[in-house]
């Protein structure tokens, strides 16, 4: 059994404001990052696995600004928190008319 980090990718597109892996994941949450492709600012709402954990935890959310603005969140930020399941990202808005909000969870299993 391996005990590296990984990615998970998860897209919300411009029209949605929520987006799930088709996938399950167990672990330790190490850090988000969020990289906003879409031509308007989107707001992270909640990051939740099956359970409902929201992974985010006490971290403070702000707009991430249009097409090239990215957010990071430490281990530290979240809580310390855990994932068990499929991975659901939901913004607080669906702004603009093209692109992807890409969310990266990083695992330590």
């Amino acid at each position: 059994m391996s005990s590296e980090v990984y990615a998970v990718k998860i897209s919300v597109d411009s029209a949605s404001s929520t987006a799930t892996t088709s996938g399950e994941h167990f672990g330790a949450v190490v850090c988000v990052f969020a990289d906003n492709n879409i031509d308007g600012n989107r707001t992270l709402s909640s990051i939740t696995d099956s359970n409902g954990m929201d992974i985010l935890g006490n971290a403070t959310l702000a707009a991430i600004s249009a097409s090239s603005g990215t957010a990071q969140y430490e281990q530290t930020e979240l809580g310390g928190t855990a994932v068990a399941g499929a991975i659901t990202v939901t913004t607080t808005d669906s702004a603009g008319s093209s692109g992807n909000l890409d969310v990266y969870v990083y695992i330590a299993p």
